[in-house]
């Protein structure tokens, strides 16, 4: 659906506003690089995907950046996972969102903040 970013200053913003096929599936890559630690991930179901429904965050080498920290997402919360959490890191590399098991042409909004720790950096 749409993807929008905010990259200024060293904290870096993902919004992806997204709407799930029939098979319940949904995949959407950033335009733009990221770099730095993920210290907040916003679940915001927007018509009661599945309750459960799984986000994950992949960067260019296919791996999870949240840690496994999106899985099983609630339908009707908004929830959050804060970088406490464990939730992982981002060097270098796009960011694609996909969203599995939400349901039938449901939908919902994914934020993630990024703290870009090579920014304001000397040496």
């Amino acid at each position: 659906m749409a993807v929008t970013e905010d990259i200024t200053g060293r904290l870096q913003k993902a919004r992806w506003t997204w709407t799930c096929t029939s098979a319940g599936a949904y995949s959407e890559a950033t335009t733009k690089q990221y770099n730095g630690r993920i210290v907040e991930l916003m679940t915001d179901p927007t018509d009661g995907p599945t309750d459960n429904y799984d986000i994950t965050l992949l960067d260019s080498n296919s791996v999870d950046v949240l840690a496994g920290q999106g899985a099983d997402r609630h339908t009707t919360t908004t929830q959050y996972k804060l970088m406490e959490d464990k939730l992982g890191f981002v060097k270098s590399s796009a960011l694609t969102l996909t969203i599995a098991s939400a349901g039938d042409v449901k939908s919902g909004v994914v934020e993630v903040y990024i703290q870009d720790m090579d920014k304001g950096v000397v040496g």
